[in-house]
């Protein structure tokens, strides 16, 4: 076919292309018609091929702006739409959002109920508590200075103990509680010394105590100072609560190195015990 006077714009367009349709090309390494080259004919399909590809892969443009073979089968990249499993990749932005993941498919997760701990944020310096979905959310704000603990010796000052039951232990041979005693019920301290004198006294709206001396071997326990009234008794032995005689205090002391005190007095008393002796 000659194409002698006339030029590329007087032909008609082409939009759809097939394989085998052609296009003129000048072969520069074949000089059989000059030495400029020679005139050829080649297929869309030939020119688009790429030597040496492998079916499936991507096309790069390469070192000598070539279109190649980029080695890179298009299976293998991560699309939109595709599932694929990707090892040792980093997500790194604040901008990703990673959604409808279950927890099984977290590698590490704490608890042992299937769930991912979360939280919400709160005040700096807060504790943090348990809701009732498993969440750490804001809690009360501490208190200040240190925080008490069971084993530790510290000092505290301007607190108010409410009906408290408090156990000094030995101090010089000594002992002192105060404590909340319910109607028919005994209370046992462990007795400072072998022997020596227990005060009691009742904290209610009346002034009335009793002091009485006490020995650990061979157990005795006398009333030195019966108080305002008749209310107190001494005796031996253990006291379970309704040892002693009703309508009355009871102190006894005995043999397992304790102290017991009972209330029998119809009505719930507050009551402090002080105990000094030697061996």
């Amino acid at each position: 076919m000659s194409v002698t006077g006339k030029t590329i714009l007087q032909y008609s367009e082409l939009t759809t292309k097939a394989d085998n349709d052609k296009l003129w090309l000048l072969d520069v390494s074949d000089t059989t018609m000059s030495s400029g080259g020679t005139n050829k004919q080649i297929t869309i399909a030939n020119l688009l091929k790429v030597a040496g590809g492998t079916d499936g892969n991507i096309l790069s443009i390469g070192s000598s702006e070539n279109i190649e073979d980029s080695g890179t089968a298009l299976s293998d990249v991560l699309t939109l739409n595709n599932t694929k499993t990707v090892i040792n990749k980093t997500i790194d932005d604040d901008d990703n959002i990673l959604q409808n993941i279950a927890t099984s498919a977290l590698k590490t997760r704490s608890g042992q109920d299937g769930s991912v701990i979360t939280g919400t944020k709160g005040t700096s310096g807060d504790l943090s508590i348990w809701n009732a979905d498993g969440d750490l959310v804001d809690g009360p704000t501490p208190p200040s200075g240190a925080i008490v603990g069971t084993t530790d010796t510290q000092t505290l000052t301007n607190k108010t103990l409410t009906t408290p039951e408090i156990t000094l232990g030995l101090l010089n041979d000594s002992l002192f509680n105060s404590a909340e005693f319910a109607d028919d019920s005994a209370k046992s301290f462990d007795m400072p010394a072998a022997g020596g004198l227990v005060l009691v006294w009742q904290l209610g709206n009346t002034a009335d105590g009793c002091l009485v001396v006490y020995r650990q071997t061979s157990a005795a326990c006398n009333i030195l100072f019966n108080g305002t009234s008749s209310n107190w008794q001494a005796t031996t032995g253990v006291l379970n609560g309704t040892t002693g005689a009703d309508t009355k205090y009871t102190i006894s002391a005995h043999t397992d190195g304790k102290i017991y005190v009972e209330n029998r007095r119809g009505s719930t008393q507050y009551l402090s015990v002080i105990a000094i002796g030697n061996n």
